[in-house]
């Protein structure tokens, strides 16, 4: 006798993915604004530049002689060195307050937005606070080689761009999503759903990336892309869990 096998239903997302993008860029606005997430941000900005200047003390004169002694620099070869070590230590600052926004302030950020755009949304807890670390930590060991690669193209500026903007929207989209999801998708949801929706989240992370070249608008552009990211990931796993119902 022939035993049924269950067949799990496709997890799909319906609806434009342009006009999801959109949506969930004027749903996030008006939240940019909200002094609770404007304060955590500061908070963890701060606490990462400060972080990162102390380190900086420290190792910018010995990494910086031993980079010029590597690369046998002299004169405006050593300019270039301590302006690259500047570079480096900034860059190091924005990462680390973009891992520690995305682990322990994204809980805060869905909050709000479920609470106004998806109230009847059920949440089934299928992430962890580790799991968004390994996400998160994840992202910026695949992001770095990647934005490393892409300094091999500064002779040919137009593909520069171009690789460093792709790069800056793949790792917006992947720091983000998984503690989007963490407290409302459960655990198969959390695998399926990223691959499902993976266009729109990139799409999103393009219009995103720019921003972060905007002086002043871009100390908020971490807010920003939390609040987006969780606003179209939400919408995306309601649209899910509809059509697999229906």
């Amino acid at each position: 006798m022939a035993t049924a096998v269950a067949v799990t239903p496709p997890l799909r997302v319906p609806g434009n993915a342009v006009l999801a993008v959109l949506r969930a860029l004027g749903r996030a606005l008006p939240l940019v604004v909200s002094p609770r997430l404007i304060v955590a941000l500061l908070r963890w900005l701060a606490a990462a530049f400060a972080v990162w200047l102390v380190v900086g003390v420290l190792v910018y004169a010995p990494a910086t002689a031993a980079l010029a002694h590597i690369l046998g620099a002299a004169g405006g070869g050593q300019v270039a060195i301590k302006a690259l070590v500047v570079v480096l230590l900034v860059i190091a600052a924005l990462l680390t307050a973009l891992v520690a926004i995305a682990v322990f302030t994204m809980p805060l950020i869905v909050r709000l937005v479920a609470q106004r755009h998806f109230p009847a949304l059920e949440m089934r807890h299928g992430g962890t606070w580790h799991g968004g670390l390994r996400n998160a930590l994840g992202a910026v060991v695949v992001f770095l080689p990647m934005w490393l690669a892409c300094l091999f193209l500064l002779p040919l500026p137009p593909l520069y761009v171009a690789a460093t903007w792709c790069a800056s929207a793949w790792f917006n989209q992947r720091l983000f999503r998984y503690d989007a999801l963490a407290e409302h998708a459960d655990r198969e949801e959390l695998a399926r759903l990223p691959g499902a929706m993976r266009g729109r989240m990139f799409a999103l992370g393009l219009v995103l990336a720019p921003l972060a070249l905007v002086p002043f608008v871009n100390l908020l552009v971490p807010l920003l892309a939390g609040i987006a990211f969780a606003c179209l990931c939400l919408a995306a796993l309601a649209q899910a869990r509809t059509a697999r119902s229906a």
